[in-house]
């Protein structure tokens, strides 16, 4: 039995294994909105699927991200403008902004 396709890495939707006129496989997401494929052709659709499901490891923490996303939606809803309408934000803030973002992309915060 063939292993299953995993769903796109970009953006979640499901993959269908394509063959050409060529006769040759590639893998791409069945959402339209998203250009994911494998990069080359592959003689069969064996080799097209692994070349699909191959995934690198995470070189981030995402779920820091994501609450560094949240931190500052949050902040924006209740930052001060100016007289232009543009928010107002401190040094400390980007600096804390930049810390956290070092954290979590890199093993070594102090870079």
């Amino acid at each position: 039995m063939s292993e299953e396709l995993k769903a796109c890495p970009f953006c979640g939707s499901k993959a269908e294994i394509v063959t050409n006129a060529s006769g040759d496989n590639f893998v791409r997401c069945t959402n339209r909105q998203c250009a994911a494929k494998t990069r080359m052709y592959h003689e069969n659709e064996v080799g097209a699927r692994l070349a699909w499901n191959k995934r690198a490891e995470p070189t981030c923490d995402r779920e820091a991200l994501f609450a560094l996303e949240a931190d500052i939606e949050e902040s924006l809803s209740r930052a001060e403008t100016d007289e232009r309408n543009c928010v107002v934000v401190t040094s400390e803030a980007f600096a804390d902004i930049a810390s956290r973002i070092r954290k979590a992309v890199t093993d070594d915060a102090d870079r």
